[in-house]
């Protein structure tokens, strides 16, 4: 757990750091600050976990340091440090959601402890929650995705925009991807029979969700037989040129890693679209078409396409043996 220490108390510092540091795989300084308004702009810069925040600083007091900081987009937990034993001086940093306060002349390494724990264990819980809500969220936009494209009476979504976490108004430009993993009957094969055999695709979302995590922007969800469409969403102000650059920039990424790292191909076609879900499926359908008659690799007579692929792969699903061999 990183901390920023803000007080202008010397001594009370190096008293505070000298706990903390006997314990260095709990507890990190992140910065040891002596006045409020270096402690506000600090704690901005390399959000900590938790602030100990003296009442009475040069520059900004305490309460305008916590004023400033639970501001913050994402703001620390802030345990007071005050020479008053008055619940009336700190009330207005508590109210602003500050955990406690601990009077200096009675703080004691175990009472110091205990409560850095306590806000240890809470913060804990909180990012495992998190966690797990950013992944059942990720798995709805995703089926939601699908669902849209596969099925012309999916639920009603008011902008496709709202499928994509970066998008912060309705009347985002978006561009749908249609992307073929190149010779899936051949991967398919090899993986058939196997418990794991949903594992190709599984790891191919996992990596395009990390890579799309990184750039803030994309979502992607598997239809069938190695064939994915990914929605990209970008600011209203951009140009069509540049959504197409960045597009084939996303797209160039995300092939050189499932090269790298999977040994796997793919090819793509992507289609820009403004209005909203609507548009979707209608968009990945021209983009699904624009790729089905498109050679998988090497020459185009010796190289089944990709709707002969996947004609293939549905034989194969329903053992039908003659028509794979046709």
């Amino acid at each position: 757990m990183r901390l920023v220490i803000a007080d202008d108390d010397q001594l009370f510092q190096s008293t505070v750091a000298s706990i903390l540091n006997r314990y260095p795989k709990d507890y990190e300084i992140a910065a040891q600050i002596y006045d409020g308004e270096t402690a506000a702009a600090k704690t901005e810069e390399l959000r900590p976990d938790v602030l100990l925040l003296d009442m009475e600083m040069p520059g900004l007091s305490g309460v305008e340091v916590a004023r400033r900081v639970s501001a913050l987009p994402h703001p620390p937990a802030i345990l007071v440090l005050s020479n008053y034993d008055s619940f009336e001086y700190v009330r207005p940093v508590l109210k602003m959601g500050a955990e406690d306060y601990l009077l200096k002349h009675e703080l004691s390494p175990d009472v110091l402890l205990q409560k850095l724990g306590e806000i240890r264990r809470r913060l804990i819980r909180e990012r495992r929650l998190s966690s797990q809500k950013g992944k059942i969220d990720l798995l709805t936009r995703r089926s939601l995705l699908r669902e849209l494209v596969l099925h012309a009476n999916a639920p009603a979504v008011a902008d496709a925009a709202l499928l994509s976490r970066n998008a912060q108004s309705a009347g985002a430009v978006c561009t749908v991807v249609c992307m073929q993993l190149v010779n899936f009957l051949i991967l398919y094969q090899a993986d058939r029979g196997s418990p794991n055999h949903e594992k190709i695709t599984g790891t191919v979302m996992d990596l395009c969700t990390s890579i799309f995590s990184n750039l803030g922007s994309g979502l992607i969800a598997h239809m069938e037989h190695g064939e994915f469409c990914i929605l990209f969403t970008f600011p209203r102000e951009i140009s069509a040129e540049k959504v197409r650059r960045e597009t084939d920039r996303y797209m160039g990424m995300l092939e050189r890693n499932l090269q790298k790292l999977l040994g796997v191909s793919m090819v793509y076609a992507a289609v820009p679209f403004h209005g909203g879900a609507d548009c979707v499926r209608r968009s990945y359908e021209t983009a699904r078409s624009r790729l089905g008659g498109r050679p998988i690799s090497g020459e185009p007579e010796a190289v089944p396409a990709l709707d002969e692929e996947r004609r293939l792969i549905n034989l194969l699903y329903r053992g039908d043996a003659a028509g794979v061999r046709e």
